[in-house]
């Protein structure tokens, strides 16, 4: 695994801190890790602890998906680690 894909699966083990206030509701334009963990919490494949202003993988197959895609190179520059 490359060293992008060992710290995409590193942030996304736990819990990850986000703020889905300021999310668009637009799918089209993602500007911020933010805005893609807003956008895949509205899409199901994450959930958020609104208490904890978390969001987190819910289960594994979901968690076994998001490895799979990690595997990928193609797909890691889509993949925020940091806010911009």
């Amino acid at each position: 695994m490359s060293a992008r894909s060992t710290a995409l699966s590193q942030r996304f083990r736990g819990s990850l801190p986000v703020s889905v206030l300021r999310f668009r509701n637009d799918i089209h334009i993602i500007n911020s890790r933010e805005e893609a963990i807003t956008l895949l919490i509205h899409f199901g494949y994450l959930i958020y602890d609104s208490g904890a202003g978390t969001a987190r993988i819910p289960n594994e197959e979901v968690r076994t998906e998001f490895a799979a895609l990690l595997k990928n190179p193609r797909y890691h520059s889509s993949i925020p680690l940091e806010n911009p």
